[in-house]
């Protein structure tokens, strides 16, 4: 029951970060000098950016992140929540199941870590310092998992 609950909150809050995350971001759509930098997306899907109708709405959480950081964090923590819930259910008695997640959540944490760390940004050094946090607590999980294991077997 608990876990279900657990999911429903994490739910509702992914649902009205990202909302909020998306509004705070379509400030991009005035801000003409950040479109070199910010739309990202939207510079490898088409090119050139020639009017703010070309924006993608993917680039709007990238500047929400870059300069409205507390939502979009909110967004990821509560996004990871429901996801670490789900693969709980699915690979509930599966540790390689449960090892191969914690694994790949931790590797695409790194990876994020070394794209965002020399940001100028306030706001994209505090989703470093979010991945590098769910960085260690997947590699602390991985570990947990590998020693159940271990001492499992030797009895």
């Amino acid at each position: 029951m608990r876990s279900l609950l657990v999911a429903i909150i994490s739910s509702i809050i992914l649902l009205f970060s990202s909302f909020v995350s998306w509004y705070e971001g379509s400030a991009l759509l005035t801000t003409s000098w950040e479109w070199e930098d910010t739309a990202i997306f939207t510079k490898m899907v088409k090119g050139t950016i020639d009017s703010p109708t070309a924006i993608l709405p993917i680039d709007h959480f990238v500047f929400a992140a870059k300069f409205s950081p507390f939502f979009p964090l909110l967004m990821l923590v509560s996004g990871f929540l429901l996801l670490w819930q789900a693969v709980s259910w699915l690979g509930k008695d599966n540790r390689l199941l449960m090892s191969i997640f914690y694994g790949f959540t931790l590797f695409s944490s790194i990876f994020v870590i070394f794209l965002v760390k020399d940001s100028p940004t306030n706001g994209l050094q505090m989703l470093s310092c979010f991945f590098l946090v769910l960085a260690a607590l997947s590699l602390g999980l991985i570990v947990r998992l590998t020693m159940g294991r271990v001492r499992n077997s030797s009895l």
